[in-house]
């Protein structure tokens, strides 16, 4: 085979980790003066771990011409510069609201990721911020996408999800009747709050001692409020 081609002459190409060299084209180099086809010389193989910077992975290639007459030209080979393959993040639940119960954000299943760690796994059940992190199964990955808010830092993948306070039911008789002479505390129903069935907070008329109801006739608006204990504020 008559040819000046050299190593130079052969342009470097680009994949993804996990890429077989068979599912390269060569079709792209630069031919000789005779019939043929460029083959990798172990097809097989994959392109390697990913490659920093200017760095490639080496790979051989040879030229098989068409007439056998003409000798395989060998000794040449392909740099091939490796990127990561992109992991999607993962969309998670990031906002409950308080049930008493635990809750946190339901992970999909791949072979790609596993939970590196939760913040508090297993006492997510009081109204706070809570963290889960997502580490890569392979360092030729990379993460890609969003992922509802994903703090991204090499491998890992961190969450943040909220458990939000709950709304109290306020069960309150608006309209009551009394009798000239009552005392508000002594004849009026102050409201009730609750949660799930189950009393929460402390409530008491925010008015004067010894407050009537006022005169025969008249309508009059008494304020009560409701007082949560410090446990309770945290999810109420």
């Amino acid at each position: 085979v008559e040819n000046n081609l050299t190593q130079n002459d052969i342009n470097s190409m680009t994949a993804t980790y996990g890429t077989k060299l068979k599912d390269l084209s060569l079709d792209a180099l630069a031919g000789y003066n005779v019939r043929g086809t460029w083959q990798w010389v172990n097809p097989e193989d994959t392109v390697g771990n990913v490659t920093v910077g200017n760095a490639y992975n080496q790979h051989s290639i040879k030229f098989v011409p068409t007439d056998s007459n003409y000798a395989p030209k060998t000794g040449l080979y392909v740099n091939v510069a490796v990127k990561a393959t992109a992991i999607a993040l993962p969309t998670l639940t990031n906002s409950f609201v308080y049930n008493g119960s635990v809750q946190k954000p339901e992970i999909p299943v791949s072979d790609d990721y596993s939970v590196y760690a939760w913040s508090n796994e297993n006492s997510t059940n009081v109204a706070n911020n809570y963290t889960v992190t997502l580490k890569l199964s392979d360092e030729n990955y990379a993460w890609s996408g969003t992922g509802t808010g994903a703090s991204v830092s090499g491998l890992d993948a961190t969450y943040t999800y909220a458990i939000t306070k709950a709304t109290l039911t306020v069960t309150e008789n608006k309209v009551q009747t009394a009798t000239y002479g009552d005392k508000v505390v002594e004849k009026l129903t102050l409201p009730v709050s609750t949660f799930n069935g189950t009393v929460v907070g402390s409530w008491k008329w925010n008015i004067a001692e010894g407050t009537t109801v006022g005169n025969y006739g008249e309508t009059n608006y008494f304020e009560a409020v409701c007082t949560l204990s410090e446990a309770e504020k945290v999810n109420f």
